[in-house]
């Protein structure tokens, strides 16, 4: 009874532990035989960039053939010696913004960000302003 109990905890533990060397492969399949400082700056725009075909996973984590190619692509521009802003700009201009996982400060998103801080201020400025106004009302009287 003891030596079947073990045996099963064994097979458990085993099945349990069995897709983490498969998932770290797939990682070291993909990236092939190219230097550490391209895979470095490689990996920090896989990071910037999102899976059009999976729903919000980065380049990086993603394991659809889109993603595979699209890590392909900016490794091989990488090693023709475009920078990284070059790049980036190079999908947006294919993809449009929604492959960029971050979203750029320009024209109102400037605004939009800033929204949150500013609300709670104005809307103190016009609770002082009319506390102000009620109390010397009532100072008249």
């Amino acid at each position: 009874m003891y030596v079947v109990l073990s045996v099963a905890r064994l097979l458990f533990f085993f099945l349990l532990c069995m897709p983490f060397p498969c998932y770290a492969a797939s990682f070291a399949l993909d990236a092939g035989s190219v230097p550490g400082e391209v895979e470095s700056r490689a990996d920090k725009i896989f990071r910037m960039t999102k899976c059009l075909v999976c729903s919000g996973e980065s380049l990086r984590d993603s394991q659809a053939q889109f993603a595979v190619n699209m890590r392909e692509l900016i490794r091989g521009e990488i090693l023709n010696g475009r920078t990284d802003d070059e790049i980036l700009a190079d999908l947006k201009g294919r993809y449009g913004r929604q492959i960029l996982s971050f979203t750029p400060y320009e024209g109102y998103a400037r605004f939009l960000w800033a929204l949150p801080l500013l609300a709670p201020v104005v809307l103190g400025a016009l609770m002082f302003a009319k506390l102000v106004r009620i109390r010397g009302g009532s100072e008249r009287a």
